[in-house]
């Protein structure tokens, strides 16, 4: 088709169609240009981060790594320069029999208690195990050990030598039935020797190589993780695949492979990857990073084919409007704006009268949906509100003339005090504080540490009121006093393990209190040992908690209330989770966000 062959085929259009082509042309060109040259942008910004992050993280490895290489052979070092351990393991390797008040002095004080107390003060270490070769000599757990052991240890079985590291190997020293075997441990692995240079010892130290290097064993961010040394390489099971296939043209593809670090672009099976690599001297290795760049600029290319498309929507909706104009059907488009324009205003009673079955009058009808649903949504966020001021009803329900009863509690306690009937002053002192924390309501939510020390004060009371004690254990990290939490959140979870799990077995009981931090959340889980609940009470107590069956509880605020306002105050991601077998126990999780 020649130049007038197409002007006589555009002329041919109507007048609408000729502005809408016009428009979409002179809309289309500019904003296409711009948005490659934008995204362009983006992708080599997107792409510095990501390696920029990457780098961070190879140091942070790294300094882990070399950190707990070098504690370990410090710890080795405080090991095989005792004077005494040296003695001892030369004097039990010639066969000599030691009397039983000078092992008790070795292991207890002397020597082995020492060292355990150093081990113990180390929270990077996994153990310290020194093996030696007199079996008339007994053990001293988790210190000393009969050399035979190493047969369970496969490191032991293989050539290793003294002074190197033992990678990625399963601690099972012991029976799987006396100790559950740890997976993913390395150790700094040594000989002591005597002055002529004979083996009297072996020192094992420890530590969990899934700390060390956590991407290696659990879930993992973006590429393919590694740690490679001169005679192997270790990386997640879904990976092996991966390198196995391409970790000798990896190193090859890195200068100087086991020394000195880099950042390298590489062709790998196809595609255009980078390779970032750090140096760890200390454990003679080297850890590297593989990652794709299609892979890191994927979210980059869905946006700007979302955007393109965007973009061409909303041009073919201009043209569209233009097409509209130029049909003179501008009068029943401004009788929708003007539906809107009194919707803006307040009025919400309006509706866009009938205006035909076209284009225009299905944006009535859209527009009197959207009315229709923002009616909806305002009567529903009335039923919320409600439903919210009917909870902290409910929990004000036992609150009903507090201030005298306070007052009067007051009284009582001065003439408690007065008679020297200190134990009735305490207990008087615990329920004020109780009914203090109440007498404040509000619909905020309070620190976790004052839940903590509302509980306590409950559970103060209830051990006036028992034969036999409970005894509360918190486990929570002092950071996490200041986080939010709905009040009387912990108390009537507490109250329903006393009433429904201690109180029945009637003896001195615990209730556990401990906390788990995860990435933008974390769970307060209360346990109690008491009489548990078989899986049908379980199930009931489940179906209260998802609306299933209603809550006729009256103790308290009940369960089900406190998951309804955790979810009114955080949304329906946070909540109860309740586990417990019979005979066991009883453990109530909560979700709460990090505030």
């Amino acid at each position: 088709m020649n130049m007038n062959s197409l002007i006589g085929f555009f002329r041919n259009f109507k007048l609408n169609q000729k502005l809408s082509l016009l428009v979409f042309t002179l809309a289309f060109i500019p904003l296409a240009c711009l948005a490659i040259v934008i995204f362009v942008n983006m992708q080599n910004i997107f792409i510095e981060e990501r390696l920029s992050e990457t780098r961070r993280e190879l140091t942070g490895i790294q300094t882990q790594a070399e950190k707990t290489a070098e504690l370990c052979a410090m710890t080795m070092q405080f090991f095989m320069s005792s004077p005494k351990l040296h003695d001892f393991l030369f004097r039990s390797k010639g066969g000599e029999h030691f009397p039983l008040e000078e092992l008790l002095a070795f292991y207890r004080e002397d020597v082995i208690g020492s060292f355990e107390k150093v081990v113990n003060a180390i929270p990077y270490l996994y153990q310290v195990r020194l093996y030696f070769s007199n079996p008339n000599i007994p053990e001293f757990f988790p210190i000393m050990y009969h050399d035979s052991r190493l047969e369970r240890l496969s490191w032991a079985s293989a050539d290793w030598i003294s002074g190197t590291w033992q990678y990625d190997y399963i601690d099972s020293l012991f029976p799987q039935e006396v100790f559950a075997p740890s997976k993913h441990i390395m150790s700094l692995v040594s000989e002591m020797t005597d002055y002529k240079d004979e083996r009297i010892g072996i020192i094992e130290v420890a530590v969990r190589m899934d700390e060390i290097f956590p991407d290696l064993f659990h879930n993992r961010g973006s590429g393919f993780h590694a740690f490679v040394t001169e005679s192997s390489w270790f990386s997640q099971p879904s990976d092996e695949s991966f390198w196995n296939t391409n970790i000798t043209n990896i190193l090859s593809t890195i200068d100087n492979a086991f020394s000195g670090d880099s950042t390298i672009d590489a062709k790998i099976a196809g595609r255009t990857a980078i390779i970032s690599s750090i140096n760890i001297k200390q454990l003679n290795g080297r850890y590297i990073i593989v990652m794709f760049k299609d892979e890191i600029t994927s979210e980059i290319s869905a946006r700007q084919n979302a955007f393109i498309l965007v973009s061409i929507l909303t041009l073919l909706f201009l043209a569209y409007i233009v097409n509209l104009l130029v049909k003179a059907m501008l009068r029943r488009f401004y009788i929708v704006v003007e539906t809107i324009h009194n919707v803006r205003s307040g009025a919400l009673d309006v509706e866009v009268p009938h205006i035909g079955n076209d284009e225009i009058g299905l944006l009535g009808n859209q527009v009197n949906q959207m009315l229709d649903r923002i009616r909806i949504l305002m009567d529903e966020n009335v039923k919320r509100e409600l439903h919210a001021k009917n909870s902290e009803i409910r929990a004000l329900h036992s609150q009903i003339n507090a201030h005298f009863i306070y007052n009067v509690l007051e009284t009582i306690k001065m003439m408690a005090e007065v008679d020297e009937q200190y134990e009735i002053s305490d207990a008087l002192t615990s329920l004020g504080k109780l009914l203090r924390y109440s007498m404040r309501w509000t619909s905020e939510n309070v620190t976790l540490e004052e839940e903590i020390e509302h509980l306590q004060s409950y559970l103060l009371l209830m051990n006036l009121r028992y034969d036999y004690e409970i005894t509360v254990n918190i486990n929570i990290p002092s950071h996490l006093y200041g986080e939010k939490i709905p009040k009387l959140t912990l108390q009537p979870i507490a109250e329903n393990a006393v009433t429904h799990g201690i109180e029945e077995i009637a003896q001195d009981a615990l209730i556990e209190l401990s906390a788990t931090e995860f990435h933008d959340y974390y769970t307060i889980t209360i346990t109690d040992y008491g009489k548990g609940m078989t899986p049908e009470e379980l199930s009931i107590i489940e179906k209260r908690l998802s609306g299933e069956i209603g809550d006729e509880s009256t103790d308290g605020i009940g369960i089900k209330n406190v998951n309804e306002r955790i979810d009114m105050a955080f949304g329906s991601d946070y909540g109860l989770s309740i586990a417990s077998e019979s005979g066991k126990g009883t453990s109530v999780t909560i979700r709460l966000p990090y505030s």
